[in-house]
């Protein structure tokens, strides 16, 4: 036994994530180091003898956390058939890599606004027990993780395996899911537009009001990364010139705009305009579109930015967000943020670096905030 350990611990070149991958495979389908070693020397010739040029660089390392992760994807797949979801677990799994990885909100895996196409994975997804049980499948082997309780996050690498084996037809099938869950939720939830309606008769914004399409929108800026207009045939402009396509580019437009990334947030309103362009759209929808200016105004981007956060408050050990007014000290802020992004917890980390500079004064801000806050920025493409 432990010689069998020895020689994965090798064949894994001692990666602390291939390994963790590994162990929580074994552990969960309950085989034996030496079987998973087998599968795992033949899983990666497999890997090797595909293609002479894969999309990216597989070097040794690289490729030892690609073929753990492939065992697992693999078993997620037989466990979704045979725990009687049918595709869910796997629709779920290659739209998620398609989207933000650091904060992926559960009210994403939904059926789609229009529905989306697969029968059973729309059987599942209208049920909030389905739900849970697709996005447990997903978490049991370390291939996702929970970020806080109703929220994923994966990691890159992962996604990027995840998407090498989407071919391209099925790929526009995955992309319409993710674009079709993404509207349902965004219209689930209230909306900057909303938001900024409600301040003309309260001047006061409501803290928490829009943290969830925050999260949301964060993942329509990753996924709008793959619909591009210009870069496909014909066939697939039903995909991308469509409503719900347009209500995506337009979330990622004003998350870009808040996070002061403008020239972004200008190309994605030209994309959506000339999306808006070839539709037949009704006055009021077009209105809703575009009734939120990009560049943001500065009197709607503090709205806005004002009904995202949470007023925080500080016990000592954990970081809790509280509708409670706890006035916390711009220092204390930056260093509670500074811990969330050293455990990683990034959305965390830019709230209370965000809260941290409200609280300065205009002449006298912190520049370590700044720069603390642009590290915690999501990436961009």
């Amino acid at each position: 036994m432990n010689d069998n350990i020895s020689k994965l611990v090798i064949e894994l070149g001692g990666l602390p994530l291939a390994l963790e991958q590994a162990a929580d495979h074994i552990k969960s389908i309950r085989c034996s180091f030496k079987d998973y070693l087998a599968s795992f020397k033949k899983k990666r010739l497999t890997l090797l003898s595909q293609t002479t040029y894969p999309p990216f660089e597989a070097n040794i390392d690289r490729l030892a956390v690609m073929t753990t992760w492939q065992l697992n994807m693999d078993y997620i797949r037989s466990q979704s058939e045979a725990e009687g979801l049918g595709t869910s677990a796997v629709i779920v799994m290659k739209v998620a890599s398609f989207l933000f990885a650091d904060d992926m909100p559960v009210e994403i895996f939904n059926s789609g606004e229009p529905t989306i196409s697969d029968e059973e994975a729309y059987e599942t997804l209208t049920d909030p027990v389905g739900i849970k049980h697709a996005v447990e499948i997903l978490t049991r082997f370390s291939l996702f993780q929970r970020y806080r309780s109703e929220s994923l996050s994966v990691h890159r690498l992962v996604q990027e395996v995840i998407r090498s084996n989407v071919d391209r037809d099925e790929k526009k099938i995955v992309l319409q899911c993710a674009v079709r869950m993404i509207n349902k939720a965004l219209m689930s939830t209230t909306t900057p537009h909303a938001a900024i309606l409600k301040n003309k008769n309260e001047p006061h914004a409501s803290r928490g009001l829009l943290n969830l399409w925050n999260k949301l929108a964060a993942n329509a800026n990753a996924l709008k990364s793959y619909l591009s207009i210009s870069n496909d045939s014909q066939e697939n402009k039903d995909l991308f010139i469509s409503l719900e396509s347009a209500r995506v580019i337009q979330a990622s437009a004003i998350y870009n705009s808040l996070s002061q990334r403008q020239d972004a947030a200008l190309e994605d309103q030209n994309q959506m305009l000339n999306i808006m362009a070839s539709l037949d759209m009704e006055e009021h929808t077009c209105n809703e579109l575009t009734s939120v200016k990009i560049p943001l105004l500065e009197r709607d981007r503090m709205h806005v930015q004002n009904s995202i956060a949470t007023v925080l408050q500080d016990n000592g050990n954990e970081n809790i967000k509280s509708f409670a007014v706890v006035p916390l000290s711009t220092d204390r802020l930056r260093e509670i943020g500074n811990q969330a992004f050293q455990e990683k917890r990034y959305e965390d980390a830019l709230q209370y670096y965000n809260e941290a500079l409200r609280a300065c004064s205009n002449k006298d801000c912190d520049y370590r905030i700044l720069s603390n806050r642009s590290l915690a920025l999501p990436e961009t493409s």
